[in-house]
């Protein structure tokens, strides 16, 4: 049974989407052992280094910037972002999301290997809010968000070829807009796949806008890791 990776961010569907996590299942039993190289990799910054992280998220816990535009919210990014990388074991391409100085989303690119760039394909609502994102050599899977009334954060995510195979991923969060867990649901051929163990999430390392940099995402003894490098406009 093929099971898809569970990035979990603001529009968690958009990177395993980017990242191309509509893959085979060989591919899927090398994710766990190139995740957990890719933690050793992390822990090489040090003790220092973590013990400076811990202190920076208790710092910076009250001193979160607004969510300036709708773009940077879909994103879950605050502050006068630039650009902003994810990146996470050996098997995801890097994906890059660009943002124009008046916070609008210029591009969303996924980078092979090589360094070759591959650009995704945004829809919009009427209110202006991205609906869809879509790379071609990933046709015909598409990620599709969903909003609840005139909210500017992405109330679910669905990742699907419309023909029956899916993972949704809604969003809990509090009345500041905080993630406080998530419901998944899978779908192959149509029909429901049993979610015997919870998805459990853990945001860490927040830079001094209040945006994370380090997600953790567990499903029973299965982890994935996914990090994010913010670039601000420099004024």
């Amino acid at each position: 049974m093929m099971k898809k990776m569970l990035y979990y961010i603001a529009v968690a569907a958009v990177i395993m989407l980017a990242a191309g996590c509509s893959c085979s299942s060989e591919k899927e039993k090398n994710r766990k052992a190139n995740a957990e190289d890719w933690n050793t990799e992390l822990a090489a910054d040090g003790e220092d280094a973590e013990a400076q992280e811990k202190e920076s998220i208790a710092d910076d816990s009250d001193q979160k910037d607004d969510y300036l535009t709708q773009d940077l919210a879909t994103f879950d990014l605050r502050g006068h972002v630039a650009s902003v990388r994810y990146s996470g074991d050996n098997t995801m391409e890097p994906v890059v999301v660009e943002f124009s100085d008046e916070g609008r989303l210029k591009s969303i690119a996924k980078y092979d290997s090589e360094g070759n760039a591959e650009k995704g394909t945004i829809e919009r609502d009427e209110k202006g809010r991205i609906v869809s994102i879509s790379f071609e050599s990933n046709n015909p899977w598409v990620t599709i968000l969903d909003y609840r009334d005139d909210s500017m954060l992405p109330y679910s995510s669905l990742d699907t070829n419309n023909s029956g195979n899916f993972n949704s991923t809604t969003y809990h969060r509090d009345d500041d807009g905080n993630l406080l867990s998530v419901e998944v649901e899978e779908g192959i051929h149509g029909n429901m796949v049993e979610q015997t163990d919870e998805t459990v999430i853990q945001l860490t390392e927040t830079d001094s806008h209040g945006n994370w940099l380090r997600c953790t995402t567990t499903q029973g003894d299965y982890t994935t890791f996914l990090k994010r490098e913010v670039e601000y406009i420099k004024h």
